[in-house]
């Protein structure tokens, strides 16, 4: 008799728990190919929405029919059973999860201000928009806006998100402004921007200088967070360089090309050579999710293409001011999450941990998903094989474009691409793409200088601030600087 009771009663328990999370799973998917369908219409990358459907919606389908499993078992003792095995599996599964997100928190390296004031650094702790009205006050200047990130702006359709109308895609900053961009080692640095948005000097012709480069790739190249004698347009010049600094932060190098066509008659300045700092970090994701982009296809595509940038710069300069000042709004930005992913507004460090995000991820089983996902269905469709050669054959069509687009100035001017090393690459010794990359310049006839090949033989603390990752320190810029001054120097004389 007893024994009955305790089947019924297991039983009872078994149904409740089966149908409890069979109505979570069902909302959970709903809710997931919801996301899923709205990935598809902003034009997130091939890559994105596969991961996104294996990592979430596969898993959790796969967990649903094992939950729909049960009503499907017709004998008694066996759906107890099978109610026991699947609730000690899924406890297992949870505490597993739960002992890795300890287990990462336990490694994880002390928050960035943290490392910094270990070393001594006292840390700004101001917000951008507090450093901006600090300076109005102080300098009484009234033109001192935050750095844009019109890359990010542009992949992550965030126009149509905030139903910002606008007529203009602007590539470049607000122009003869203070550019207030970043606070990385504890201080903020700002720099003055041309007529054109971009960090340059109001005189850029020297006489008896060694060559003319134009500049062109990301925040490395744009001097994020280094004061303005310490970028690399600034080394160059102490080298006596005539350098056109056309670098922006975010984005790829259809981003940079963009911006070529855009800008390459707007000064007068006639380079001799293009270079183009590729920062092997983001530099390829970037470009894949451009290249995935109808905006920049027309770059691509369209040889003629052109909004006439260099000719729209007051207009420029009010669609940024007006965009800042949406986004300086708190409630604003709240409404819109998607800012700060896309790189529209600047999050400062905090020391606090961010409770919400780990209990999520305890939750959601999101480290056994990615175990899951990372090393049984990327091993099964063999997708790592595949992504990497999609990446490089998107870039061998983008690297192609981007040498004509360069050809286009002069037949004479020679397009150049640097190599730049992640911090990470760099400690761990990790090749990613780097050899790809340099054999298909090679087959491209690209110039190229592989800067990992000479920081790999320097001290970390001679290339980052205090050795932390981040952007290059103003000595790693000079060791970057004197590399190219050698290339330069060594291969095409003077």
């Amino acid at each position: 008799m007893d024994n009955i009771k305790t089947g019924r009663f297991i039983a009872f328990i078994a149904n409740l728990y089966f149908k409890a999370q069979i109505l979570f799973l069902f909302l959970l998917l709903i809710y997931l190919f919801y996301q899923f369908l709205f990935l598809e219409r902003i034009g997130i990358e091939e890559a994105d929405k596969y991961n996104f459907f294996t990592n979430n919606i596969i898993i959790f389908s796969a967990l649903l029919i094992s939950c729909l499993t049960y009503f499907f078992i017709k004998k008694d003792s066996i759906k107890n059973n099978y109610f026991l095995i699947h609730l000690s599996t899924i406890f297992s599964l949870f505490l597993l999860n739960l002992l890795l997100e300890i287990r990462s928190l336990y490694f994880l390296p002390d928050n960035r201000i943290v490392q910094f004031e270990k070393k001594g650094v006292i840390w700004d702790n101001r917000t951008h928009n507090e450093v901006i009205s600090d300076l109005k006050t102080e300098t009484g200047e009234k033109n001192i806006y935050r750095v844009t990130n019109p890359g990010g702006f542009i992949v992550g359709n965030i126009a149509q998100k905030i139903d910002f109308e606008t007529n203009i895609t602007p590539l470049s900053n607000i122009s003869n402004s203070t550019i207030v961009h970043c606070n990385e080692s504890g201080t903020w640095h700002n720099y003055k921007s041309d007529k054109f948005g971009f960090n340059n000097p109001e005189n850029l012709i020297k006489i008896d200088t060694k060559f003319n480069l134009l500049l062109l790739g990301d925040s490395f190249t744009e001097g994020m967070c280094v004061d303005t004698k310490n970028d690399i347009g600034a080394k160059l010049r102490n080298l006596n360089y005539n350098v056109l600094n056309l670098g922006k932060a975010g984005g790829g190098v259809l981003f940079a090309k963009a911006r070529l066509r855009e800008y390459k008659h707007a000064y007068n300045f006639k380079p001799e050579f293009v270079i183009y700092l590729f920062y092997s970090h983001n530099d390829v994701t970037d470009t894949r999710q451009e290249y995935n982009h109808p905006f920049f296809q027309k770059y691509l595509n369209d040889k003629q293409f052109s909004q006439d940038l260099k000719n729209k710069q007051d207009k420029i300069d009010i669609f940024w001011k007006r965009f800042f000042a949406l986004t300086s709004k708190a409630d604003f930005l709240k409404k819109y999450p998607a800012l700060r992913k896309y790189g529209q507004y600047h999050v400062s460090p905090t020391k606090r941990l961010n409770y919400k995000f780990h209990l999520k991820k305890i939750l959601l089983l999101t480290n056994i998903r990615a175990f899951i996902h990372d090393n049984l269905i990327a091993q099964i469709t063999n997708k790592k094989s595949n992504e990497k050669k999609k990446q490089l054959d998107i870039l061998k069509k983008v690297f192609t474009a981007f040498k004509a687009e360069v050809n286009g100035i002069d037949n004479k001017t020679k397009l150049i691409l640097v190599y730049l090393p992640s911090h990470h690459e760099i400690i761990n010794k990790k090749l990613y793409l780097r050899k790809e990359i340099i054999n298909l310049t090679n087959e491209l006839n690209i110039d190229n200088i592989n800067i990992y090949e000479s920081f790999i033989k320097m001290n970390i603390n001679d290339i980052f601030d205090y050795g932390l990752d981040g952007h290059y320190s103003s000595e790693g810029y000079g060791h970057l600087a004197r590399i190219i001054n050698q290339h330069l120097l060594e291969k095409y004389g003077n």
